[in-house]
């Protein structure tokens, strides 16, 4: 099983059409200025006795400088493609279900005065048969 992040990226590259240099694992780069980037969370404890996980992952949008409203809108479609999104397989991972946890969280502005939002989901995932 691979990390939620890395999950959840295939996920928003694939539903948005966003190119691999958009998306980043973990981390926000500084280049370059449009981007989203996944990182693990801490989530809740796994259940007993299966292979049954609730991961969280934080996503993070950052946009062009003076480009607030537009970056808003892209934490607004990532919101409603993850939540409630789920019984599929990603990666051979089966994901039930995923939601946000919050709202969308402007978090300022970085240093270059772009525009930087967070949105947090709770995953539920579990292994697939046979993996």
């Amino acid at each position: 099983m691979q990390p939620p992040c890395s999950d959840i990226k295939d996920i928003l590259r694939a539903e948005l059409g966003m190119p691999d240099a958009l998306v980043h694992l973990s981390r926000l780069p500084e280049t370059p200025h449009e981007l989203i980037a996944v990182l693990d969370q801490p989530g809740m404890a796994p259940e007993d006795l299966i292979a049954y996980y609730k991961p969280m992952v934080q996503v993070m949008i950052r946009g062009n400088k003076g480009q607030y409203a537009n970056t808003y809108a892209t934490a607004q479609n990532i919101r409603n493609l993850l939540h409630g999104y789920g019984a599929t397989e990603v990666n051979s991972t089966w994901y039930i279900g995923i939601w946000a946890t919050s709202d969308i969280l402007p978090l300022g502005y970085d240093g270059l005065d772009r525009p930087v939002f967070s949105l947090n989901f709770l995953i539920h995932r579990s292994e697939m048969e046979g993996t």
